[in-house]
């Protein structure tokens, strides 16, 4: 029976975040969007919010289940593991600035 690699899939994982949120950066730049489409778009921003989150939690709990199944480290395991560190730190950041008087 074959292994499942769960290193591989917390790297797609982590890739698929990184477009996530390369995506939204990418459309709220555009600002006629969120004149014309404010509630359309608004819902839009939090679907993919949320799928990112998903894919986050998705992304953590692949990394712990190659850890505990002993599976060798490679490029897609420290890939996965920074992006989801740096993922971590902009979560962090964003609450920071939505609980507190600091404007980032």
């Amino acid at each position: 029976m074959n292994r499942i690699n769960y290193y591989k899939w917390a790297f797609r994982f982590a890739i698929y975040i990184f477009i996530i949120r390369i995506v939204i950066f990418f459309s709220t730049l555009n600002l006629d969007s969120l004149i014309q489409f404010n509630e359309r778009f608004f819902l839009m921003m939090i679907y993919l919010g949320k799928i990112s989150l998903g894919l986050f939690l998705a992304s953590i709990i692949s990394l712990i289940i190659g850890f505990i199944q002993n599976q060798e480290q490679n490029y897609q395991f420290w890939t996965a593991v920074i992006l989801c560190i740096g993922f971590s730190f902009y979560l962090v950041l964003v609450e920071l600035s939505y609980n507190s008087y600091v404007l980032f």
